[in-house]
Formats: C-alpha cells, sequence, structure tokens
C-alpha cells in the first residue's frame, strides 16, 4: 500500500544579523535545518483495522523510521528534539513512548517495531483520543522545546461524538502546529478529507520523501510568540510575526520591541494578507497605519526598510496620491469606500497606530 507521507515547507537562516536571512518570495523563509530543530513532537498513529494488515503496518513503521531519522532526537542539548509516540484505536488511545522514556533513534525505532505487531478488528478509530492523550502527556513534560504534533490516518469518523476537530482547535489555539500523513487504507480508498485537519501548509498528503519531512519538521519549528499572527501566503509558512501596537505615534518616532521593525507590503501577496487578513484579525477598527516605506531625501528612491535589508520600491502597491517632496514615510489608509491605498507624509505630522514585525522562533534561532 502506498502511504503518503511528509510534506511541505520553507524555512529561515535566522542567526540574529538581518542580512543573513534567507528571503523566499514573500517574506523570510523559515529555516530548514531538521537536525537542528528542538520540538517535542507527538506522532499518533492509526492502528484500527483499516490500518493494521501487515504490509500496511510494514510500510507505515519503515517510513516513520526513515522520516524520524531526519531528527536529532535527544533529551539534553540546545538543538534536538524527544519523541512520543502514541497509537489510537476503536478502544482508545495508548501511550506506545513517551517523553521520559529513553530518547534515542533506535529506542524511538524499536517502539516502532512493537507499534508494527499491533492488530485490531475495530472499523472505528478515536482519533480525539489520541489528540487528547498526546496533549496531555506534551503538558505533563514541558520542555524549552515547541510542541508538535503529527497524525497519520486513514479514516475518521465525522459523525463522532468525540469529533477530533474539537481537540484540533484546542491544541491550535496557542500556535501549536499539526501536520496530517494521510495514508491508503485496506479498502484502497483514500480519504482526501484528512489533509483539512492540517495546519496551514502542513497537510502531507502528496509528498512522499524523508527529506519532505525533515522540512516540514523545521516549518513545526518555525513559530511566533503567544499573541504574535504568523505570515502564511498560500500555505506557506513564513518566519515574519506581527504585533499590532495599541498606541498611536508619528512615523519617524517609532520603535518596535525585541529589534522588530515597522510592517512592510513590498508585494503584491504580502499586501493582500496585510489588508484582507491581518487587519480584519489584530485591528478591526483601524483606517490607517503606519508602515516601513521610507526615502531619505526629496529627490531619493523610495526603499521598504524589510528585515531583509532595503528592498526597492516597484509601485507595489501603487500611491494613491503622488508624494509631495517633503513626503518621506509611506502608510496605508482607507478610502471613502473602505478601499485600502498607500499614501505618505513627512513622518511628523500625523500619529497613527501601526504594527510591529519580529522574527519567528525557528531551527537556527531560538527564542
Amino acid at each position: 500500500m502506498q502511504l503518503f507521507r511528509v510534506v511541505v515547507a520553507l524555512f529561515i537562516a535566522l542567526i540574529g544579523h538581518v542580512n543573513a536571512d534567507t528571503v523566499a518570495a514573500d517574506g523570510v523563509a523559515c529555516a530548514n535545518v531538521p537536525k537542528k530543530a528542538w520540538l517535542d513532537i507527538a506522532v499518533i498513529i492509526q492502528t484500527s483495522a483499516p490500518t493494521t494488515v501487515p504490509a500496511i503496518m510494514l510500510d507505515i513503521v519503515s517510513d516513520l523510521s526513515s522520516c524520524l531519522y531526519q531528527l536529532n532526537i535527544g533529551a539534553t542539548g540546545d538543538h534536538n528534539s524527544r519523541v512520543a509516540l502514541i497509537t489510537y484505536d476503536g478502544r482508545g488511545a495508548v501511550l506506545r513512548h513517551g517523553l521520559t522514556d529513553k530518547q534515542t533513534f533506535n529506542d524511538v525505532r524499536a517502539s516502532l517495531k512493537e507499534i508494527e505487531a499491533i492488530q485490531s478488528n475495530d472499523t472505528f478509530a478515536n482519533m480525539a483520543a489520541g489528540l487528547r492523550l498526546a496533549m496531555t502527556h506534551l503538558n505533563a513534560y514541558p520542555s524549552y522545546r515547541i510542541q508538535a504534533y503529527v497524525v497519520l490516518a486513514a479514516t475518521y469518523d465525522t459523525y463522532a461524538t468525540d469529533y477530533p476537530f474539537q481537540m484540533l482547535n484546542l491544541i491550535k489555539q496557542s500556535g501549536t502546529k499539526v501536520a496530517t500523513i494521510a495514508y491508503t487504507p485496506s479498502n484502497g480508498v483514500f480519504n482526501p478529507k484528512i489533509g483539512q485537519l492540517a495546519s496551514p501548509g502542513l497537510d502531507l498528503s502528496n509528498h512522499k520523501t524523508p527529506q519532505d519531512f525533515g522540512r516540514v519538521i523545521s516549518l513545526m519549528n518555525c513559530r511566533c510568540l503567544a499573541g504574535q499572527t504568523q505570515l502564511v501566503i498560500n500555505e506557506t509558512i513564513y518566519a515574519e510575526c506581527f504585533t499590532a501596537v495599541p498606541a498611536v505615534a508619528v512615523s519617524k518616532m517609532i520603535t518596535c520591541p525585541n529589534h522588530g521593525k515597522l510592517i512592510t507590503a513590498q508585494t503584491r501577496n504580502r499586501y493582500n494578507f496585510i489588508t484582507k487578513v491581518l487587519l480584519p484579525s489584530i485591528l478591526p477598527n483601524v483606517t490607517s497605519f503606519n508602515v516601513d516605506l521610507v526615502r531619505a531625501g526629496n529627490n531619493n528612491n523610495w526603499n521598504w526598510d524589510a528585515f531583509s535589508g532595503m528592498i526597492p520600491y516597484d509601485n507595489i502597491p501603487n500611491f494613491d496620491d503622488q508624494p509631495s517632496q517633503a513626503d518621506s514615510w509611506g502608510y496605508l489608509a482607507q478610502n471613502q469606500y473602505g478601499e485600502w491605498g498607500l499614501y505618505a507624509d513627512d513622518g511628523n505630522s500625523a500619529a497613527r497606530q501601526y504594527i510591529c514585525a519580529s522574527r519567528a522562533c525557528d531551527a537556527s534561532y531560538k527564542c
């Protein structure tokens, strides 16, 4: 049977200096260094009748072993990860390898081989029970590491009273990421709905190599602090986090905390994300706010002062009003029809609210 293994992502080479970052199409990419990931990761495996056919379980365990080999598994040190293995069927969930068990690749693999021998006649599998046990276990043994979940499933009962979406929403509320690995069960009918359970960009249904899993591990390690909103465009997660500042200030006097910078809108996708996704979420009633578009003098060109350095302004978005010679700072504002546009002033004339951008924690940058 074909296992649809692990998936997608992007990542940042974030080492504390702005110009060291890797810039992707619409933002700073997350660092793709799975061996340096620092995760407490729960692998949650369906072990009911659709998956415990020997050939399928052999495939699952072999592929998971290849995938987990991408991690630096260990209990001590700065850049390593701990792994918990949990199985679930119609009777509930069982912890097969815990965070307090010996954390080496060989020990985790030995537990996977025991899972391979499981047999079940249950046609129903209680995914919510697996998720609940995983969350309880990870919370009981916290560390400096970022929590993450990987769910292997072939089926789930959409009419069950213990609906998995409820548990998944609870897990995701804190910013924790969930990846799914959907595979074909014994009846040969692949369930595309399993991918809907994943965090954005972490549906693993169409990617099949251990290297894909390595990128996903890195992506799950790319996380914003509580209360921040992460840049996600077309299901690609970037290493940029946004925080609304309730105070107002003129552009020249703005200072963002934690080495942050004013938000920038240098691509059409970023502009759409900011105006259509970010603002309704974190500044729903604001009609104008500052952005980091600057020029040094009257005749100089405009530039976005982004994390990766100065990016020349290329008329995205266009200025709604032509800047005067005295104008040196950009801002976004709504017109009388509620449409957002780009304007400019001298940086001293009007105080506005603003959004600060900061760096996500990731495999290369602990925070």
